[in-house]
């Protein structure tokens, strides 16, 4: 009789658990929201399941509380910040400016997931805290992924070769050499897909403590998912393995199934949406483009920029470093600052320096900063070409040679490839002014060569800029620098 009665009763409690089950809402019973019930819990215009996949947060309408809708925003997951980190010399230091050797470690050490690396090469002389740390992240199960140029690492392969020994760190090489001519000369990293360093800094004692150096620290989770479409490329013409799931019945390869697409109403034949350079699976609103302007933001817009060796590596949604070099040069009003490493026509290449003599030519204030070193290189002619840039009215131009106050034996230059105008757009990164950096071929005597691989980063940020105009103001007062 007794377990007639507790059957009875099982029987009750199951049917009410069933009854709640399917009266009760299913994010109340803590499961993910279905693609077909339409819920949208914070009334941003995107539904329960499309937050789920992009990342934001259901019941939020503005995840990262910068003020915008997630469905409005260009990146709802992350408050974009753009912080300017140097390298310099004791004597050029700005006191008020990080460090890139005292900020890669801790990042670094912060990581819990990837480290997508790529670099024109790793020396040993790069300070041991910085290595310690990519060590230690590998050893926490973070999975570090280092590329460089080939031909840079069969010069020296022994601190490559040492890291790619450690646990969880894979080094491989590009030779761009043999697909272009060119180098893989880029210098950036992305950590988590949300922190990504882009600028000028080798990884070498040299830049990271004896010259002036340059480059962006950005926090924005859909800035770095741009860069790693970059390394993943890259990665993969390395003979890599592809960092995203390779999935069956995916139109248009961006790792989402078709009906992952019709679910989220993403393109089921374009990989990315909003055509920024981010494929969809990895965008965190793949419907608002990337370098979407937001007025009264701290970064009103921004995007990555690059070079690319060859056609398959170039991502026709990635705007091209030339390209975007003329552009800010010819929308300046007012004033113009550039602050190089390298400043060539050789090989007939004038796309930049007619650009600037036309800015001048408009009334615009331009001024070029180049290092000493470059400068007299003998295999180019820069003397004469910066000479003749010089006596163009509305143009100042100085060198400067910091060399003297370099510690490492023909050290101390400066390698910064920065450009401002009207003291509010710039570009940051890794392209000198030259012509293979800017996607041309050239060959002088018996040399030839081709494009490289080189990233940047351009925005429109007063604040941002008006700290990189502090280091090149500094350093055209200095007494390392002189006029021509």
């Amino acid at each position: 009789m007794a377990s007639k009665v507790f059957a009875v009763f099982a029987i009750i409690v199951i049917g009410l658990v069933v009854i709640l089950y399917f009266i009760t809402p299913q994010e109340e019973l803590g499961l993910p929201p279905s693609p077909e019930e339409n819920i949208y819990s914070d009334g941003d215009n995107w539904s329960d399941f499309q937050e789920l996949m992009f990342g934001s947060n259901s019941h939020l309408a503005d995840t990262d509380g910068d003020g915008l809708q997630d469905d409005a925003d260009r990146d709802p997951l992350t408050s974009i910040n753009l912080e300017v980190l140097e390298s310099a010399p004791t004597e050029l230091d700005s006191e008020n400016i990080r460090n890139a050797v005292d900020i890669w470690p801790k990042l670094f050490e912060n990581t819990t997931q990837t480290i997508y690396l790529e670099t024109y090469y790793v020396a040993d002389s790069v300070p041991s805290k910085i290595y310690n740390a990519l060590k230690g992240a590998g050893e926490r199960g973070v999975k570090v992924k280092i590329l460089l140029d080939k031909e840079m690492y069969e010069d020296d392969p022994s601190q490559a070769d040492y890291l790619n020994s450690l646990k969880n760190i894979e080094v491989r090489t590009l030779n761009v050499g043999e697909l272009s001519g060119g180098w893989l000369h880029s210098k950036y990293f992305v950590i988590d897909g949300r922190v990504a360093f882009v600028g000028s800094q080798n990884w070498s004692w040299t830049a990271l403590e004896d010259g002036r150096e340059i480059g962006a620290l950005v926090r924005s989770k859909a800035f770095g998912e741009a860069l790693v479409s970059i390394f993943e490329a890259d990665w993969v013409k390395s003979g890599g393995s592809p960092l995203t799931p390779q999935r069956s019945n995916d139109t248009d390869g961006d790792s989402w199934p078709d009906d992952y697409e019709r679910w989220v109403s993403t393109s089921r034949t374009n990989p990315d949406t909003d055509n920024d350079g981010i494929p969809n699976s990895r965008d965190s609103n793949p419907f608002v483009p990337l370098d979407t302007s937001v007025a009264g933001a701290s970064v009103e817009w921004f995007y990555p920029v690059e070079t690319a060796p060859t056609g398959d590596l170039d991502n026709p949604y990635i705007r091209d470093t030339e390209n975007v070099l003329c552009e800010l040069i010819n929308s300046a009003s007012e004033n113009i600052r550039a602050q190089l490493y390298q400043y060539s026509t050789a090989g007939n290449y004038t796309m930049l320096d007619n650009a600037l003599r036309k800015a001048a030519n408009r009334g615009v204030e331009v001024k070029v900063l180049v290092d000493n070193k470059s400068h007299l290189n003998t295999d180019y002619p820069h003397p004469e070409v910066l000479d003749n840039l010089a006596i163009v009215p509305g143009i100042s131009v100085k060198i400067i040679d910091i060399e003297a106050i370099g510690e490492w034996p023909g050290g101390g230059w400066v390698h910064t490839k920065v450009l401002s105008v009207d003291g509010e757009r710039a570009y940051v990164g890794s392209a000198n002014w030259f012509a293979p950096h800017m996607s041309h071929e050239i060959t002088l005597g018996g040399w030839h060569a081709g494009p490289t691989r080189d990233v940047g980063i351009v925005f429109k940020s007063p604040e941002t800029v008006r700290i990189l105009e502090n280091i090149f103001t500094q350093d055209w007062n200095s007494e390392y620098a002189g006029a021509l």
